[in-house]
């Protein structure tokens, strides 16, 4: 399994992962992210972009600061709320994270103000994928069906377990004392269940496909010497199996720190 990110005591990190392939010798760099996360992480990013003559970027909407608070707001009510327990574990996975408050008292910034998605050698990766989603990013009723189906597989135990950490980060963030470590530790609960049953299959994979769809056009077409892969990090493993499929060989990881543990 490709590892998506490294903890250490000072922080959390992620990978920057380079390929090779041997005939077209074509460099790829693919570069895991996190929507959220230190000013300094993704200056560093945008160095190694700059020596790419092509990036292929997640697409990320950019949503008003007013728009956002106001689904953090709505998702937090649909949490708090009493309801099935499969509700309140749909509200807690897909819960905005970190809430504004939080990034504000670490001084965290969002990846979308971080980087020009405008530029003429960026290209979006998964853009294709927004005919899943409707004018005001909501997902269709066909993914959201399929979420659903995943969640009830789940063992209620586990999702009682995740429901409660989120409500307790939460009311730690209200109170001003939940700390990066706890995000962490909150992020990663279960992930590796959750990830399998619910997001892989319906959030990840369809998306991973086409990227790969633009990445072969752009490499047929343009035949740049260096392309990068700019993705958040759940979809670095299937991101790297695609590569290894077209005999991409992998050479080296540089690993960042996203988040720093105070």
């Amino acid at each position: 399994m490709v590892p998506m990110y490294l903890e250490y005591p000072d922080g959390l990190y992620v990978p920057t992962r380079y390929y090779l392939h041997p005939q077209q010798t074509t460099q790829v760099v693919l570069i895991g992210t996190l929507h959220v996360g230190e000013k300094s992480f993704y200056k560093q990013v945008n160095a190694t972009l700059r020596e790419c003559e092509r990036v292929i970027y997640e697409e990320l909407r950019v949503i008003d600061t007013a728009v956002m608070e106001q689904r953090e707001k709505d998702c937090r009510a649909m949490l708090e709320a009493k309801g099935t327990l499969d509700e309140s574990f749909l509200a807690a996975i897909f819960l905005p994270m970190p809430p504004s408050k939080f990034s504000n008292d670490h001084g965290l910034v969002q990846e979308v103000r971080s980087f020009n998605y405008a530029q003429d050698h960026w290209i979006s990766g998964d853009g294709a994928w927004d005919g899943n989603a409707s004018e005001d990013g909501a997902l269709s009723d066909n993914v959201w069906k399929q979420i659903r189906n995943a969640i009830k597989i789940l063992p209620a135990q586990l999702k009682r377990e995740k429901v409660k950490a989120a409500k307790k980060f939460l009311h730690s963030v209200d109170a001003g004392s939940a700390s990066i470590q706890e995000y962490i530790s909150f992020c990663n609960l279960h992930e590796e269940e959750i990830e399998a049953k619910i997001n892989k299959h319906t959030l990840v994979d369809p998306r991973d496909k086409l990227t790969f769809d633009v990445f072969d056009k752009v490499i047929e077409t343009q035949r740049p010497s260096c392309v990068a892969i700019k993705f958040g990090n759940a979809h670095i493993p299937g991101l790297d199996r695609e590569l290894r499929s077209r005999n991409y060989s992998y050479i080296a990881t540089m690993w960042l720190r996203i988040l720093k543990i105070e």
